[in-house]
C-alpha cells in the first residue's frame, strides 16, 4: 500500500461540499471522515504543514508562527522554514526504516527525497528570502511567485512522474491555489469554490492513474488551515502601544508580513510580527507584558490575547513564541497586507481552524469520526503503514 495526501492548501472544513467536488464528496461517502478536524494555532501555513508532517502541535515542534525574535541577538528570524523544525517528519520516520516519501508543491518537505536541482533550488530560495527587495517584488508579482514557487516546491506534473516511478511510500502533495483564492476573493466566492474544483479534478485524474496501474492507494484529503470572509479592515493604529510606554519607531512589510518596532525611549523594544490574522510581540524586557496585554484586551476587532505563560492551552507554549500574542476577530483582516483582500485566516475562529480530513481506500469501511486534529495525521500514515509512531508525536492513529 502507498499513500497519497492531497494537502489543498487554505480549505475550509465546508468548501468541498459547498463547492461540489465530485471526487472529495465521493470520497466522503465511501471512506472515513472527521466531521470536526482542527488545525493548530496559529491557523497559518508553516504551522499547518509543519503539524500534519510532524503529528506534533506547535509546543513541539518550536514552528509557532512565521517568525520569532531572539532577545539576546536583537534579532528577527524568519522560521517559515523546515530547518527551524526540532520535531522529527513522517518522511525521516519513513527513512529509518527503509521506505521513501517525495513532497511537492510544499516548502516543508525535510527527510523527503529532493532531486538534486530541487535541492538547489531550496537553498537559492532560502538565500533569497533574505532580501527585503526580492520578497516585496515577489509580492507584488503573482506571475512571478507562481513562477518561483513551481520552480522551487515542484508542480503536479512532477508528482505524475514520481507517481508512475512507483518509488515511494508516501507522496505528500501540496496545492495553493485556493489559499490564494481565497486571499483574493474570498473564501465564499465562485473562484474560490472553483479553485477547490481545479484541485478536485487532479484527485480524481490520481484516482484513475492508480486503477489503471492497479496501485493500492491509501488516499488523504487534507488542509493546513481554513480561511475568514473578510469585511473589515482595521489599520497600523490599532496596534500602538502608547498607553504602555511604547511607540512605534519603523514598520517594514517582509515576505508577505508586516514587522513592527517599538521603543520606550529608555532602550527598551519591542517587535511584533504580523501574519495574516496573528500577531506576536517580542519584549526586550517581558516583565511589560502584563500592561502590553491590558492595552490589547477589549480593542475592536482583537481576541484572544494571551501572554506565553497563559499559552498552554493552545500548544503553544515554546520559548520562540513571542511575550504576548493575539489574532483578530471573525471577519476582521489588516488593511497594510497585500495577501489580506477577502480572505484571510491565523485567527482561532472555526472558519480558520476547521479543515477537512478524509482517508479512503478501496474496501475500506465508510464511518465517521466526530472530532480530530491535524497531528493525528502522521501518526495514522504510519500506523497503517506497519510503523509505530514515536514518542515525540502528540496525535493519535484514527484506522
Amino acid at each position: 500500500m502507498d499513500v497519497v495526501i492531497f494537502l489543498l492548501d487554505g480549505c475550509r472544513a465546508d468548501a468541498p461540499v459547498r463547492a461540489k467536488a465530485a471526487n472529495i464528496l465521493g470520497l466522503m461517502e465511501e471512506g472515513v471522515v472527521v466531521r470536526r478536524c482542527r488545525t493548530v494555532y496559529p491557523s497559518l501555513t508553516g504551522p499547518g504543514h509543519i503539524s500534519l508532517l510532524t503529528g506534533a502541535y506547535p509546543e513541539r515542534t518550536g514552528i509557532v508562527g512565521h517568525f520569532y525574535w531572539d532577545r539576546e541577538e536583537r534579532k528577527l528570524n524568519d522560521i517559515f522554514s523546515e530547518k527551524y523544525c526540532i520535531a522529527k517528519t513522517v518522511f525521516e520516520v519513513l527513512a529509518e526504516h527503509g521506505m521513501k516519501g517525495v513532497s511537492i508543491g510544499s516548502y516543508m518537505s525535510r527527510g523527503s527525497e529532493d532531486s538534486r536541482s530541487r535541492r538547489i533550488a531550496k537553498k537559492a530560495a532560502s538565500w533569497l528570502s533574505g532580501s527585503r527587495s526580492i520578497m516585496n517584488l515577489v509580492d507584488r508579482s503573482p506571475v512571478f511567485y507562481r513562477f518561483l514557487r513551481g520552480f522551487v516546491v515542484g508542480r503536479y506534473s512532477e508528482f505524475e512522474k514520481a507517481f508512475k516511478s512507483g518509488e515511494y511510500k508516501i507522496y505528500y502533495i501540496a496545492f495553493n491555489e485556493v489559499d490564494k483564492a481565497g486571499h483574493k476573493y474570498g473564501p465564499e466566492s465562485k473562484e474560490y469554490y472553483e479553485a477547490v474544483r481545479e484541485c478536485d479534478e487532479k484527485l480524481g485524474k490520481t484516482m484513475r492513474m492508480a486503477e489503471k496501474m492497479g496501485r493500492d492507494l491509501l488516499i488523504v484529503v487534507a488542509s493546513d488551515h481554513g480561511q475568514n470572509t473578510i469585511s473589515e479592515k482595521l489599520g497600523l493604529d490599532a496596534l500602538t502601544l502608547e498607553g504602555a510606554g511604547y511607540s512605534i519607531d519603523e514598520d517594514i512589510s517582509m515576505s508577505g508580513a508586516h514587522i513592527i518596532t517599538y521603543n520606550s525611549g529608555k532602550e527598551d523594544m519591542a517587535v511584533a510580527a504580523v501574519v495574516s490574522r496573528h500577531v506576536q510581540i517580542w519584549l526586550s524586557k517581558p516583565d511589560h507584558a502584563s500592561s502590553i496585554a491590558k492595552q490589547l484586551r477589549g480593542r475592536k476587532g482583537i481576541e484572544h490575547v494571551i501572554l506565553r505563560e497563559e499559552a498552554k492551552a493552545d500548544h503553544l507554549d515554546h520559548e520562540r513564541l513571542g511575550d504576548v500574542s493575539f489574532c483578530l476577530a471573525p471577519g476582521f483582516g489588516f488593511d497594510f497586507l497585500p495577501a489580506c483582500e477577502r480572505g484571510d485566516h491565523g485567527g482561532i475562529d472555526p472558519a480558520d481552524m476547521e479543515v477537512p480530513l478524509i482517508f479512503y481506500r478501496k474496501g475500506i469501511e465508510h464511518k465517521e469520526i466526530i472530532e480530530a486534529s491535524t497531528t493525528d495525521i502522521a501518526p495514522t500514515l504510519l500506523h497503517c503503514l506497519g510503523i509505530s509512531p514515536p514518542e515525540c508525536m502528540q496525535g493519535r492513529a484514527l484506522i
